[in-house]
Formats: C-alpha cells, sequence, structure tokens
C-alpha cells in the first residue's frame, strides 16, 4: 500500500510492475468519495525491476484509493470512458488497455508517521 502525505500536492510512488514501461497512464479510484481520476502521460524511471514516477494530486487525511498503472507508451485515442469497475476503456482500445496492465494497488492518505500504530482518531 502507498502512502499519500495530504501535506504534499506531488506524490513519489514505486511499484514492482508486471512489465517496463517510459510512459504510464494512472486510473485511481476515490473510495472515500466514489470518484474517479485518470493521470495520463506520466514519465517513469525503471530500475533494478522498481517503476518509479510521480502525480501531482490534492489529497485529504484518510481518504482511500484503488489506482491501477498502464503502460502509455502506445496509447494515442483522446476518447476515454470508464466501467462500472472504473477500468479506463476507450471504445478503439479495450482489449488493448486490458492487456498493458502494469499493477494494481491501493493508496491511503495520512500525515501520521507511526503506520505500524496507526490511530484511527489522531
Amino acid at each position: 500500500m502507498v502512502i499519500l502525505k495530504p501535506e504534499n500536492t506531488i506524490h513519489e510512488i514505486t511499484i514492482i510492475p508486471r512489465l517496463d514501461s517510459g510512459v504510464i497512464a494512472i486510473v485511481m479510484k476515490n473510495e472515500s468519495k466514489n470518484t474517479v481520476e485518470t493521470f495520463y502521460n506520466i514519465p517513469t524511471v525503471f530500475s533494478f525491476g522498481y517503476l518509479t514516477f510521480e502525480i501531482e494530486k490534492t489529497v485529504e487525511e484518510k481518504e482511500s484509493f484503488e489506482y491501477s498503472v498502464y503502460s502509455f507508451d502506445e496509447l494515442t485515442a483522446d476518447t476515454t470512458i470508464f466501467s462500472a469497475d472504473s477500468t479506463l476503456i476507450n471504445a478503439d482500445m479495450t482489449l488493448y488497455l486490458g492487456n498493458n496492465l502494469l499493477f494494481r494497488g491501493k493508496a491511503f492518505a495520512t500525515n501520521q508517521i507511526d503506520l505500524q500504530n496507526y490511530k484511527i482518531n489522531n
């Protein structure tokens, strides 16, 4: 799980992807607000099996997210929609995106440092 700090607007995320990709797209579902946001054309750094990238996003304390990372290297279509399960879909690229999922994970927003002893009322 990735921890996002509410005090930051730029978040560095490191994942272990299925494949390397120089550019990615991220679909991020806010489980607290039931909203979906998509980030496109995000450059990455791949090193020793880890993929690192930055997203610019404002988060609030205790927000919970589910996110999917897709290879964006060859995606060029502009029109996108979301399915009921928040998967990024394009009329021309539905099958292509399904095959280019690099990672799926969770994120949580908190300023607390001692996550082993996380307090919900802190």
